[in-house]
């Protein structure tokens, strides 16, 4: 599935899969004006659409894998939701796994508008070598809440592993 416009130079792709045979396509585009934005959009086995029309209410969440090797700390980490539960909460936090008491950074946290979707995206502080959870959770329009994971490992101030987002439900 082509998901971006032509003429438009991509940069950090990331597929994702929401659940009930839908993908979620994200990629950070430039469209010539110096700004760069993230572009998200689903897509089925049989269709490709906007995701202001279409697809399963969720959250997302990126963390891409070109970055191993590079350095962790200003790294973007990409997320959001598409049409969740109105005036619920999102957090997106890391957790480090490594120690015997973890310790958790919150990265963002907020109120999702009246459309029940937004995209953004964060950079990541400097952190300590060690494997952490990088994790996305906000509510689904039915109120379960939609949880996202991606676990990544560090040494030396470079990533050396990024896990695939394993998906929650509760």
């Amino acid at each position: 599935v082509t998901s971006s416009q032509a003429g438009v130079d991509v940069q950090s792709p990331s597929v994702s899969y929401v659940g009930s045979g839908v993908f979620l396509h994200m990629w950070n585009a430039d469209d010539g004006t110096g700004a760069d934005r993230l572009q998200v959009s689903t897509s089925s086995s049989s269709s490709s659409s906007s995701s202001s029309s279409s697809g399963v209410p969720g959250i997302f969440l990126a963390v891409n894998v070109v970055l191993l090797g590079k350095q962790v700390e200003g790294a973007p980490v990409y997320y959001g939701a598409d049409r969740v539960a109105v005036t619920s909460t999102y957090l997106l936090t890391v957790t480090s796994v490594s120690n015997v008491s973890p310790s958790v950074v919150t990265l963002a946290e907020g109120t999702i508008d009246t459309n029940g979707s937004f995209s953004s995206v964060v950079r990541l502080p400097n952190l300590a070598p060690g494997t952490y959870n990088v994790r996305m959770t906000g509510e689904h329009t039915n109120g379960a809440t939609l949880e996202l994971t991606s676990q990544v490992t560090i040494d030396a101030g470079v990533f050396t592993s990024i896990g695939a987002n394993i998906p929650v439900i509760r």
